[in-house]
């Protein structure tokens, strides 16, 4: 099915922060009411009449930027609006008139907010207050990657469901996408988009949850920023799925706007005649449609028609279509053919509208000239310039900075796309206690460790930056030597400096120049684990002043790691328990078979209190929160244990983390892991003045499992440096014979898919050097094949070094060591039939 879409910009607003946008339940009239807040403090409602706009109310600026707008979901709510701004919650009618107001006592800005009756549900980054007498059963989605279903006080998780990747959306759905009756009588439905890209259906009855279908991200697709699930726009008989994402592009209707989105919603706005979606992004002009129609249709004068591929909601899930929309565009709706008389009378407003906005223009440029020509005039003086660089009146700049895995490592573990059978291609999680952390939990969606190799090795960062107006520059400064690789869609120059010398110096500087109006830039790149760094980026806007942001980023030693709501440390008490009783380890099911993963532990013991403890693992690990958790039993001043469950990106291991005061625990089946934390706390604990010892115990089968783990990489990079080798020298043939037909069709293939598919070491990934003059195609493919097998090179080598340290000594300590050293490089030098393999290297590092 085909959708011909039109883009109708409504509403110029200041930049907008997530979930600030709502579609009020229609009234008397026939189209629906539309209110909105933003940065600045704003809030506004507005319809649309005869093809204007018309305000219905705008409020003043106020202190703080608008975090979160909603309806209230009691009946008699239903057309109240509520915001939240700071720690300030307001309810407003929607003609603006104020008629309740509370001032929390939270530390942190509210960033999700609901309202029923007299209960008040209010979530901050660490803080999830509860207000009235609760009768609802809050769901949180946490940066865990755990979906919470708590009881109605709000107090203790009746389910925890594991999520593939952290949950960044989540909504309530009331029209059940079950139209079979697969689940239950009386299940309530829920939707929750990833910071991977991939939506997950949950259904939530009395005593389980259950999963159903999962949408599949798309390739390189951002993450989810909006859900909306309120109209059948496709005509398919049952609600569509609106996704919103973070890179602009918005599904249902596989269409592409040039900022991220930040609220999705949808009603009838420019007319009766069908259901339109409402969308508002980050930029200043966030709120507009786009007239769409399930047949052919003349667009609006003035609108690009364009044409995409509708998804469509099934019972195996949904089916993805993908085209890009250029230009700017906020919103979009699917309706029927209008009349022909209509459709004038639209055409009539559409160009009285353009008028009357041209004409604004041309005021503002007048206005704009005579305020520009008075204060040249005046001359700027060391006041005017302190106020254009106050902080109010930089831009509003949005950034991120998340892991992102390959296609293929994302993928692993992931939940079916279609319902299956009755009690077939579903994961049922049931009332949370202990025994739910051990392997079952590991086993839920999304959290296959990936095998031998993990598939890992493609793994990058990727630092999103969005700015209200065109950027001019981003400078990235990094003390970690960084591989920038090409993000796509990225237009941007790419111009290096040579690093800083000395210790304590840049070791990363480069500059991305701007071009055209791009209000948003993606930087990609890879850094392996190791020592810690800093990350900043200098953000440049075209407009003037050119008053300089600064981004910051601290970057950990084991940056390659991601938070897992699986239990690590019950799997390695599991395989402790297992090796005494002669099991020999502990066994993980993980889709396809199952592994025996040999856990070795590291403890650090001292006098330390648990906020110590804590503050000295969040500098090593990512994602932890800057003070342990208050729950009672699990941190605080009372001396609890918290837990943190990770699993590497780069090599597919476990690594469990236990907190306690006077005690720090690690377990991991990673050797070099365990070195890498062990200097990362007692370097923390060397800071702080503290004493503290450690003590390492190894698993007798450590060496050789985390040898393995690392092995197929090494493999993979040999190969892409013979293919990088071997294209080298087809084209010198061919640069030299000319007609190459005397190759074989191999050769021909590789000389042929060398122009697009960049000699195949693409996957390897390509640094933005690669564009820069002088440098050739062969040349970049042999640069990137050598970096790709001189890292996998270097894990080993590292693994071989934290083994004898760790170990204490295992051959490698004293003299020897050095020469123990040149005798695994060569070792590992070696490759082809005459190449040594896993077990000769293994021997050799035993010693």
């Amino acid at each position: 099915m085909e959708l011909e879409l039109h883009r109708v910009d409504l509403l110029q607003t200041a930049a907008a922060a997530p979930g600030t946008l709502v579609v009020l339940p229609p009234g008397e009239k026939k189209t629906q009411k539309v209110a909105v807040g933003d940065c600045s403090g704003v809030v506004q409602c507005f319809s649309v009449k005869r093809g204007e706009v018309a305000l219905a109310f705008k409020t003043m600026p106020g202190p703080h930027k608008v975090t979160s707008v909603s309806l209230g979901r009691h009946p008699r709510q239903r057309d109240k609006i509520f915001v939240a701004s700071g720690g300030l919650i307001r309810g407003m009618t929607k003609k603006g008139k104020e008629f309740f107001r509370f001032t929390t006592a939270l530390t942190e800005p509210i960033a999700r907010l609901a309202v029923a009756d007299r209960d008040i549900w209010a979530s901050c980054e660490y803080i999830i207050p509860l207000h009235g007498p609760q009768s609802f059963a809050p769901v949180l989605a946490c940066r865990d990657c755990v979906v919470r279903v708590l009881d109605a006080a709000g107090r203790a998780p009746l389910f925890e469901v594991p999520a593939p990747s952290p949950p960044t959306a989540l909504l309530h759905v009331a029209d059940s996408h079950d139209p079979r009756h697969r689940f239950p009588a009386g299940s309530i439905e829920l939707l929750y988009g990833c910071e991977d890209g991939r939506v997950v259906q949950l259904a939530v009855e009395p005593g389980a949850v259950r999963q159903g279908f999962t949408i599949p991200p798309p390739p390189g697709g951002g993450a989810v920023r909006a859900l909306h699930c309120g109209a059948d726009y496709s005509r398919s008989g049952c609600a569509d799925i609106v996704v919103g994402r973070e890179d602009g592009w918005l599904e249902v209707f596989a269409t592409q706007l040039p900022e991220s989105i930040c609220a999705v919603d949808g009603g009838y706005i420019t007319g009766a005649s069908a259901p339109e979606i409402v969308v508002i992004t980050f930029s200043p002009s966030p709120a507009a449609l786009a007239l769409g129609a399930a047949g052919p249709a003349a667009p609006p004068a003035g609108a690009a028609p364009f044409r995409d591929g509708a998804r469509r909601t099934s019972s195996s899930g949904l089916s993805p279509a993908a085209s890009g929309l250029p230009g700017a565009a906020s919103g979009l709706a699917s309706g029927l053919q209008a009349p022909a008389a209509q459709q004038q009378a639209i055409v009539a407003a559409l160009h009285a509208r353009i008028q009357k906005a041209t004409a604004e223009v041309e005021g503002l440029k007048k206005r704009v000239e005579r305020e520009r020509a008075r204060a040249g005039s005046r001359g700027a003086g060391a006041a005017a310039l302190a106020a254009a660089s106050a902080p109010g009146a930089l831009l509003n700049v949005s950034h991120s900075l998340k892991l992102q895995l390959p296609a293929a490592a994302a993928a692993t573990g992931a939940a079916a796309a279609s319902w299956g059978a009755a009690g077939q291609g579903q994961q049922q999680w049931g009332t949370h206690d202990a025994s739910s952390a051990g392997a079952g939990g590991w086993a839920g969606p999304g959290s296959g460790s990936g095998g031998s190799g993990g598939g890992g090795g493609g793994a990058a960062y990727v630092l999103a930056i969005e700015s209200a107006a065109p950027l001019f520059a981003v400078g990235l400064a990094c003390t970690r030597e960084l591989e920038l690789l090409d993000a796509p869609g990225n237009v941007a120059i790419l111009s290096r400096t040579p690093p800083e010398g000395g210790p304590g110096g840049w070791a990363t500087l480069a500059t991305y120049r701007c071009q055209d109006a791009t209000n948003r830039l993606a930087v990609s790149f890879r850094l392996p684990e190791g020592a810690p760094g800093l990350l900043q980026a200098f953000v440049v806007p075209a407009a003037p002043p050119k008053a300089c942001g600064v981004v910051q980023y601290r970057l950990v030693p084991l940056c390659l790691h991601q938070r897992i709501s699986a239990d690590v440390l019950e799997m390695a008490a599991a395989a402790a328990s297992a090796a005494a009783a002669g099991g020999g380890g502990s066994t993980v099911v993980e889709g396809s078979g199952q592994r025996q993963l040999p856990f070795s532990e590291l403890t650090i013991s001292g006098g330390f209190s648990l906020a110590e403890a804590h503050a000295w693992a969040a500098a090593a690990l990512p994602d932890l929160p800057p003070h342990p958790p208050t729950a009672a039993g699990s941190g605080g001043s009372g001396g609890g244990e918290v837990r943190y469950s990770f699993r590497s990106c780069q090599a597919g291991s476990l690594l469990g983390c236990s907190l306690s005061a006077g005690a720090i625990r690690f377990v991991s089946d990673n050797i070099s892991a365990l070195a890498l934390a062990h200097d990362s706390v007692m370097r923390s604990a060397a800071a702080d003045k503290a004493r503290a010892s450690s003590s390492f115990s190894l698993h007798p089968a450590a060496l050789d499992h985390a040898a393995a783990l690392l092995w197929p990489e090494l493999e993979l990079q040999r190969a892409r440096a013979r293919r990088a080798k071997l294209l080298a020298a087809l084209q010198e043939l061919r640069a030299q014979d000319g007609d190459v037909g005397y190759l074989s069709n191999e050769y021909r293939g590789m000389l042929e898919a060398e122009g697009g598919a960049g000699t195949g070491a693409g996957a390897a990934g390509q640094q933005g050097t690669a564009g820069q003059r002088g440098a050739g195609a062969g040349g970049a493919a042999d640069a990137a094949a050598a970096r790709g097998l001189a890292a996998a090179q270097e894990a080993l080598r590292q693994l071989f070094r934290d083994h004898c340290r760790l170990a204490g000594g295992g051959g490698g300590g004293g003299g020897g060591a050095a020469a123990r050293a040149a005798g695994l490089d060569a070792l590992l030098a070696r490759a082809g039939d005459a190449g040594a393999g896993l077990a000769d290297v293994v021997a050799y590092m035993r010693g």
